[in-house]
């Protein structure tokens, strides 16, 4: 029990710029659509092609497995996402740059900073999606709700195109 209050104090103690607290209700190795707050549109592998390098976008929601997500916990509050339509393949930063505007991509999952993301609950059902290497957030370009409008990475502002709902599914 000792140990349990403890670790609960020191999670509460740590603190998160970049909205939020650390994940909770999330559950590693379970699978998510990802819904974005502002357009209610989720991620989506263009096509569900399988290639490297291969620029996310949010797409309307059509239940596909490119619009999947398993979410796995790398390390307390740190988690990467990989695709269910190509298991080999997770959400990464294009370069593992920290400059505002590059590309949220699907890339072969090599276990990088550029591919660990900070989770964290804003307390009203949504969740910030924050790069460990960059400590910049996943947002939909320019604020567009159309399908096929782009994810990259910026700094976090608390804008709802950076508000995400992880939807369990099945």
């Amino acid at each position: 029990m000792g140990r349990f209050l403890l670790e609960w104090f020191y999670e509460r103690a740590q603190t998160y710029p970049n909205g939020g607290t650390p994940s909770s209700g999330l559950i590693s190795g379970a699978t998510y659509k990802i819904v974005a707050r502002h357009s209610n549109k989720v991620i989506d592998v263009p096509g569900g092609v399988n290639e490297n390098n291969l620029q996310l976008q949010q797409w309307s929601d059509l239940g596909g497995n490119p619009q999947k997500w398993v979410l796995n916990q790398i390390a307390s509050g740190i988690y990467s996402l990989t695709s269910v339509n190509s298991p080999d393949k997770v959400i990464d930063i294009r370069n593992g740059t920290s400059t505002n505007g590059e590309a949220v991509q699907l890339m072969s999952n090599l276990n990088t900073t550029a591919q660990h993301f900070k989770i964290n609950d804003l307390g009203n059902g949504y969740w910030s999606i924050i790069n460990v290497n960059s400590n910049k957030a996943i947002e939909v370009t320019g604020s567009a709700t159309t399908d096929g409008a782009k994810l990259q990475q910026t700094d976090y502002t608390g804008a709802t195109n950076q508000q995400w709902k992880f939807v369990a599914v099945n």
